[in-house]
């Protein structure tokens, strides 16, 4: 349940604020507590700061594993939350670039997906990339944000949000 679920992520930070954990260990351990019941797409009765954790996690992980466009094709459901996550923490050009892709995305007809990447005409393909150089561009900094997420988490429990 969403209740028994956020019960447990309290219970981590309660933890951490006693006996803080290494870097990247409160990221993954709220990650593996939201990501299988969030799973597959956001759903809206879950609290902001859940639905954008999970959201930029799911786009930050597959930008890291293999681009923009593995997560415009594993993970579009994810782009718009996502987007305001990153512009919650301040990183506006990488929201706008989720934004830039959520859009893109409506507008195919059919949707890119990895059955169809084959015969997807060559302007289409021509657009992923650019978003995805947009990226590139960016920096890492710019995407990969797990530091930001949990001074975010941290506070959210410092100040009894969570």
């Amino acid at each position: 349940s969403i209740t028994a679920t956020l019960n447990a992520v309290r219970q981590v930070l309660a933890d951490d604020a006693r006996t803080p954990l290494e870097e990247l260990e409160l990221d993954d351990a709220v990650w593996d507590l939201l990501s299988e019941p969030m799973h597959p797409a956001p759903a809206s009765d879950w609290p902001e700061w859940a639905r954008h954790f999970v959201a930029q996690r799911w786009v930050e992980g597959d930008i890291g594993n293999g681009g923009l466009d593995q997560a415009m094709l594993n993970v579009p459901d994810w782009f718009d939350l996502a987007a305001q996550a990153y512009a919650a923490q301040g990183l506006h050009d990488m929201a706008q670039v989720q934004r830039d892709a959520a859009d893109w995305l409506a507008q195919q007809t059919p949707q890119p997906s990895w059955q169809n990447l084959q015969q997807l005409p060559q302007p289409v393909l021509r657009a992923m990339d650019e978003l995805c150089d947009l990226v590139s561009e960016l920096g890492e900094d710019h995407w990969n944000v797990s530091d930001r997420r949990e001074a975010q988490l941290r506070a959210l429990h410092a100040s009894g949000e969570l």
